[in-house]
């Protein structure tokens, strides 16, 4: 197993290697991607045993060297470099879903990543989900300008000051540590001078010895502190720099400076999931639900330079068509069009509406 993952198969690869060879678990099941990571990231095949908060070596089944590789690739794996050796990370990880109801994972095709359902295939190799796959990058630009669109980014961003707040008050401790290592500094430097001057007077061998003992040992507290005054210092530095860069991304106009790790956690605090409906070939509707239940779909098409299309907010979903309807008779005569209700797939809908009212990605168009 440790072998398969450290070569660059993937945990569901090696679930399937073992299930191919007959193997099974000691409860007589197949394994599984969960149960083979759950093997990779316990200790104890490295020999490391433990039993009620504390740990004992024990027999190794692999190396310390070839355990941590294995973990590291896995860790790691969430970063795929693209055809262009950009570090591609999951931000929607758990949150998207495709039409069938399952997870969509990010997978590698002829050198690109696509969004693909998680049970496109069986372990025999054979389909069974119909839902078409998109390119991951063009859901991840659109889920992104949909949500700066629809939720106010305010509450983020005000929080920064509370996240400022907190890291002074760190500083102000930091200080004051400084300040008191600093003062036991000064005391143990006087002592060695009055220890010096001792041992000018001094002639009794035995407390000569006694004196230079003391010495040696206030020289090496001098040094702990001054390593610990070093530590906190650099605490210090770091927070500093931080305090900056949350005033930097404080400015909206800087918001799409946030890493991944930032956007993923306002996902997972504004979004219920995110669907995604194959309509026709590198097409279709992606569906965005807040956690207030307030839903807004996007037409979505996969070309050199990416189309996102979000939808006025009177168009809803039809789900088990994989199409969009209008909503109510009202706002369809509001939109200027008839009052027969009609479903539309994504090419009916570039034939009744101008859909260049509706495009948000036209800024990564412009020609630089």
């Amino acid at each position: 197993i440790y072998d398969w993952i450290t070569e660059g198969a993937t945990l569901r690869e090696v679930a399937r290697k073992l299930q191919e060879n007959g193997i099974k678990s000691n409860l007589k099941n197949d394994f599984s991607a969960t149960s083979v990571l759950s093997i990779v990231r316990n200790p104890i095949y490295k020999g490391i045993w433990k039993f009620q908060d504390e740990e004992y070596n024990g027999d190794a089944i692999v190396s310390e060297a070839i355990w941590e590789k294995a973990n590291y690739t896995i860790s790691n794996r969430s970063l795929r470099p693209t055809a262009k050796q950009v570090l591609h990370y999951n931000p929607l990880r758990g949150l998207l879903k495709c039409s069938c109801g399952k997870s969509m994972t990010i997978v590698p095709v002829n050198g690109n990543y696509i969004f693909r359902c998680s049970t496109k295939k069986d372990k025999y190799d054979k389909v069974i989900c119909n839902n078409g796959s998109i390119n991951s990058n063009l859901i991840l630009i659109a889920v992104w300008k949909c949500v700066k669109l629809v939720v106010s980014l305010s509450e983020y961003i005000n929080r920064s000051g509370e996240e400022i707040t907190n890291r002074q008050n760190e500083i102000e401790d930091i200080n004051s540590t400084i300040n008191k290592k600093n003062k036991e500094i000064e005391q143990i430097t006087q002592e060695q001078e009055n220890l010096v001057d001792s041992l000018a007077v001094v002639k009794d061998t035995g407390l000569r010895k006694q004196i230079e003992t003391k010495y040696r040992e206030n020289q090496c507290n001098i040094y702990r502190l001054n390593e610990e005054i070093k530590r906190v210092g650099e605490r210090k530095i770091g927070l500093l720099q931080l305090i900056e860069k949350i005033k930097h991304q404080a400015d909206e106009k800087i918001i799409d400076g946030l890493s991944c790790e930032q956007k993923r956690n306002i996902y997972l605090r504004e979004l219920e999931n995110v669907s995604f409906y194959s309509n026709k070939r590198k097409r279709g509707f992606l569906v965005v639900k807040f956690k207030n239940g307030y839903e807004r779909i996007m037409l979505l098409r996969s070309r050199k330079l990416p189309d996102i299309f979000l939808l006025p907010s009177f168009f809803v979903m039809d789900r088990e068509n994989c199409k969009v309807e209008i909503q109510t008779n009202k706002r369809r005569k509001t939109a200027g069009i008839g009052s027969k209700l009609r479903i539309y797939d994504s090419m009916e809908l570039e034939k009744h509406f101008n859909l260049t009212d509706w495009d948000i990605a036209k800024d990564l168009k412009k020609v630089k």
